[in-house]
């Protein structure tokens, strides 16, 4: 799938999709696997806390993944558009991609 030119037009998301993160969470104890579902990151006891950064891993690898097939689309030309403003996040596609692109004018 290609298109002569491509918009990405939120780079600027939140890749966890509204700040609280994944809800569900898989909890391993020895050789069992439960999973929890959780109000929030907040909200989450300490026990918790290495289910949550595997499933953030998970989120934001999902979030590059998908980046990188919006990127290899565009035939011809790439538009890579994002408001600033309250949603701007650290994890942002634009973010990402000036990292990449740093030094390369």
């Amino acid at each position: 799938l290609e298109a002569r030119v491509v918009f990405l037009i939120d780079t600027l998301h939140n890749p966890k999709g509204g700040g609280s993160g994944p809800r569900l969470l898989e909890v391993e104890e020895g050789d069992v696997e439960t999973a929890v579902w959780v109000k929030g990151e907040k909200a989450d006891p300490e026990p918790l806390q290495p289910a949550r950064e595997r499933a953030n891993a998970m989120v934001a690898a999902e979030s590059r993944r998908l980046l990188y097939v919006a990127l290899t689309r565009a035939r011809d030309r790439l538009y890579i558009c994002g408001a600033r403003g309250e949603r701007e996040h650290k994890d942002h596609w634009l973010g990402l991609i000036d990292a990449a692109l740093d030094g390369h004018e």
